[in-house]
């Protein structure tokens, strides 16, 4: 084999691993992409009060094993938007650092600033991404039942994260600083006691 030939190899295998990288990146965004489409579907349902379309788009979509495989494909959309997670409304916020359901809700919990209050639509759509991630969390299901971590406390869990949701969307739409506060502070108790039965350490 001559030298010639060898790097004539090693080129090819090179590009050959860049375009099937190119490939699978493509794919997990389009996956992401989607699957962020179809949590603000299942919010525009829930907002307009349709239970069951909501219900109904969430128990389709987790079946599809390339939009939703685990809970984590769900669970990963509350992380900030730099890390693949929603954000906080359409637009991103100024500190990426708070540009994310879990990191916000934390922060709001603490207080609501009047610049806070002046994104009130990007807030209420937020809490309607609650609910809908608390859709297809529900759809989803556990499955394996394990000592404190069964169906019935999942079930529990996400479906006061629902309503809390809700609620945090209707406190943003009114501007209600204070309704915010108390919105922000009892998604985030929800949160921590999920993640104390069912998130791995």
């Amino acid at each position: 084999m001559t030298t010639r030939f060898r790097i004539a190899v090693a080129v090819a295998a090179i590009t050959t691993a860049f375009t099937l990288i190119g490939m699978a990146a493509s794919a997990d965004s389009k996956g992401e992409k989607d699957l962020k489409a179809v949590v603000q579907k299942i919010a525009d349902a829930i907002k307009k009060g349709n239970k069951d379309e909501a219900k109904k788009l969430a128990a389709a979509k987790v079946k599809d094993k390339e939009l939703v495989n685990k809970i984590n494909d769900v669970m990963k959309l509350f992380k900030t938007r730099k890390m693949g997670g929603l954000g906080i409304g359409a637009t991103p916020m100024a500190n990426p650092a708070l540009d994310g359901i879990e990191a916000a809700l934390r922060e709001w919990r603490k207080g609501v600033t009047a610049g806070t209050l002046k994104q009130a639509d990007a807030l209420e759509t937020t809490g309607y991404w609650v609910a809908a991630l608390s859709e297809l969390s529900l759809a989803k299901g556990w499955g394996d039942n394990n000592g404190k971590r069964t169906e019935e406390a999942w079930t529990k869990h996400i479906e006061e994260m629902r309503t809390l949701g809700v609620a945090f969307a209707k406190a943003s739409a009114a501007k209600n600083a204070k309704g915010i506060q108390d919105a922000a502070n009892n998604l985030n108790t929800n949160c921590n006691r999920c993640h104390s039965i069912f998130k791995d350490q």
